[in-house]
């Protein structure tokens, strides 16, 4: 159960149940000795997701000689299965995972509380949702995707692909992002001299006042259930909504089409550069990232109808939505120079 902190904010409880559930279902990826990564397992069978860069090299190749562990216990080989270019996010497997009384990763149906636990390589962190659905391009392919906002405790530290568990042990994240902000004390009012326990001197240390805190990003349930579904198929492959368009906020509102791929839904229903989409059905677009979130919440297979303004006049049509050219690569990450 949370409890209200002086300051009116809601910290994450860290009980012993909680910090099990989360142990148990995390990961923490090394490469010779090296971390490199953080997973969360989301079968008894061993598959597990991490992030890109911890699964491949620079070369873009699967890493050799992937290990994992479970709290610092002995180390498992680890082999990458699959990947989404899409999302940054691969597929892998721990084979001494395997067996019926492996704990998995179960994905929260909803999220309503802003009560969060982050769980980094060096222990489980109290953590605040702080804003949720907001936008943001994640992976290699920059394209859009939901984001969350989470505050993580003074002095934490996470590591790209921390898993994020609710108070009742669900996962609802994976960080994707970090910012780090510190806050420097030695020029504040007051503070002209720091205490022996600090080192002493004529200034105070770093060390004396606020510790840093951390700002990170992490998926939202929506990209996560799309991703865990994905994996889980038996293709082991995520499906992500795609029409074929390059496009721009409009200086008179919607999405003004940049580009247009050639073979792509957007091309056989007519759409050309310079048309400006304005809305879907009676949803308005009053910019790119709207429609961006549009498409995102699609389903490949089914059909839309789209607003398209050209010059002065306008008309409707119908798009049907196909899979995300961009998550072709199964087994390799392709960086951008």
């Amino acid at each position: 159960l949370a409890t209200a902190g002086q300051d009116g904010l809601t910290t994450a409880p860290l009980s012993a149940d909680l910090r099990q559930v989360a142990a148990q279902r995390t990961l923490t990826l090394s490469q010779g000795g090296v971390i490199v990564g953080q997973g969360v397992l989301i079968s008894s069978t061993g598959l597990a997701i991490a992030p890109g860069e911890a699964a491949f090299g620079y070369d873009g190749a699967p890493r050799r000689s992937l290990s994992a562990s479970q709290s610092n216990k002995r180390e498992m080989a680890v082999k990458v299965e699959s990947y989404d270019a899409v999302t940054d996010l691969a597929l892998i497997r721990v084979p001494g995972l395997a067996g019926g009384d492996v704990k998995f990763a179960q994905l929260a149906s909803r999220f309503d509380s802003s009560v969060v636990m982050v769980t980094l390589h060096s222990g489980p962190a109290r953590a605040q949702m702080a804003r949720r659905g907001l936008t943001g391009v994640v992976g290699l392919g920059k394209r859009y995707m939901p984001l969350n906002e989470i505050r993580l405790e003074a002095g934490a530290t996470a590591l790209t692909g921390s898993p994020v568990f609710s108070a009742d042990g669900k996962l609802v994240g994976i960080l994707m992002a970090l910012l780090n902000d510190e806050i420097d004390t030695r020029d504040m009012p007051g503070a002209e001299v720091a205490p022996k326990a600090f080192g002493g001197g004529a200034r105070p240390t770093k060390s004396f006042g606020p510790m840093p805190s951390a700002t990170a990003f992490s998926l939202d349930l929506p990209v996560l259930d799309r991703v865990i579904e994905g994996f889980l198929s038996e293709k082991q492959q995520v499906t992500h909504p795609w029409i074929g368009l390059f496009f721009k906020t409009s200086p008179s509102g919607g999405a003004e089409v940049t580009r247009v791929v050639g073979g792509s839904p957007a091309e056989a229903a007519g759409i050309k550069v310079g048309d400006v989409i304005t809305a879907a059905g009676r949803q308005p677009f009053d910019s790119h990232v709207d429609f961006a979130a549009y498409l995102f919440d699609q389903r490949v297979g089914a059909s839309c109808d789209l607003q398209v303004r050209r010059g002065t006049s306008e008309r409707k049509v119908r798009v049907k939505i196909a899979k995300d050219t961009g998550s072709g690569h199964r087994l390799r990450r392709v960086t951008e120079d």
